[in-house]
């Protein structure tokens, strides 16, 4: 694995722009450790043919947003703890990332990072994600969620979810949305008691799974997400 990065613990910024990752497989733990880095432009990285992105920023404790957006592959299948340790990230940009077939419960990028505050997932390509559980567990600073043009038509798994995200208000989704897939939602919202959905309904500890994972449409069909129409 290319962990010859970690290192670097003093790099502030690391910019990609000559380097040609186009045959790169393994980047678990890449940028792991670098506890001084800032900055790093990712906008020139090729990760078409990565299959494991596991604890690729773990430790990278000096980061406060990065943008990832049209990452990953369709040959990505690990990419838990991506970002643990980043005791100061604040912003996630994951718009258009393929997550190919990795499995949320098995380790997502975020579950447990009590930093980030809004996670942009705006058309990531999930179509052969089948588990989203856990997905954003623990996130008790999360205030917004992007899942505008999420493909969740293969979604088996959303239990436990969003699961003790405390500080959550705002889950944005398409028109596209659509639950029907999914067989166990358990604890979906559990804890999430910040949340309120787009016509307005308030967490509700007796509606914590599924049913609720819808656009609000007020009292007649109440939900707690937002529909967001770009």
């Amino acid at each position: 694995s290319m962990s010859l990065l970690s290192s670097f613990s003093n790099v502030t910024k690391f910019n990609f722009n000559n380097i040609n990752t186009s045959d790169v497989m393994y980047m678990n733990v890449m940028f792991s450790g670098c506890s001084s880095l800032s900055n790093i432009d990712l906008s020139k990285f090729d990760t078409s043919n990565v299959t494991n992105m596991g604890g690729m920023f773990s430790g990278c404790s000096s980061l406060t947003s990065i943008d990832l957006s049209g990452h990953g592959g369709n040959n990505l299948t690990i990419v838990g703890g991506m970002f643990s340790g980043c005791s100061n990230l604040i912003s996630v940009n994951m718009s258009n990332f393929n997550f190919g077939t990795s499995k949320m419960s098995y380790g997502s990028p975020f579950a447990g990072n009590s930093s980030v505050q809004s996670i942009n997932l705006a058309n990531a390509n999930t179509s052969n994600v089948t588990n989203m559980g856990i997905m954003f567990g623990g996130c008790s600073n999360l205030v917004t969620v992007n899942l505008t043009g999420v493909d969740i038509s293969n979604v088996v798994d959303m239990g436990r979810m969003f699961e003790q995200c405390t500080s959550l208000t705002t889950i944005e989704v398409g028109d596209g949305w659509n639950t029907t897939s999914v067989t166990n939602s358990t604890g979906m919202f559990y804890g999430c008691t910040s949340l309120v959905g787009g016509a307005g309904t308030t967490y509700d500890a007796n509606h914590i799974d599924k049913e609720y994972a819808r656009v609000d449409g007020g009292t007649t069909s109440p939900g707690y997400l937002t529909l967001k129409t770009n």
